[in-house]
């Protein structure tokens, strides 16, 4: 009797060493056969515009520039992209103009103009396109352009 027992296992062994092996390469196989495709995007996601004019083209991002006046007014000019100028070092074309200016009595005002012109060497700025300034006192105001 144990004999014939011993037969049952041996076989049931030798099969399960078929069918577990067969089985595994199935499960496997059928999750590369089913699995969805991956089609990658044409271009970058993040980039909208012409890139050879963003490659050749000089620019800054994101400048800030910052000073104080030798009365003590603190001035933060910051811009969403900036493009030096041929004509001059230290010049820069900007788009998208924000200045914070604080005056040492606490008062601030801010400036918000479309495009403009900052020139480091001389620390001068000048901001054109619908400008529009604010107070802290409430006050705001609209000019063409500013210097």
């Amino acid at each position: 009797m144990a004999t014939q027992f011993s037969n049952v296992y041996s076989r049931f062994i030798g099969w399960a060493k078929i069918i577990l092996p067969l089985m595994g390469l199935a499960i496997l196989s059928s999750l590369f056969l089913f699995s969805k495709s991956y089609v990658p995007q044409t271009g970058a996601e993040l980039f909208d515009g012409n890139i050879e004019d963003f490659a050749s083209t000089e620019r800054i991002t994101g400048p800030r520039f910052a000073g104080m006046s030798a009365s003590g007014v603190a001035i933060q000019l910051s811009a969403a992209e900036a493009h030096p100028r041929a004509d001059s070092a230290g010049a820069f074309d900007a788009t998208v103009l924000v200045a914070d200016v604080e005056f040492p009595n606490g008062e601030k005002l801010n400036i918000i103009a479309e495009y403009g012109y900052i020139d480091s060497g001389t620390m001068s700025a000048a901001l054109a396109g619908g400008i529009e300034l604010k107070t802290s006192n409430g006050y705001t105001a609209k000019t063409a352009g500013m210097t």
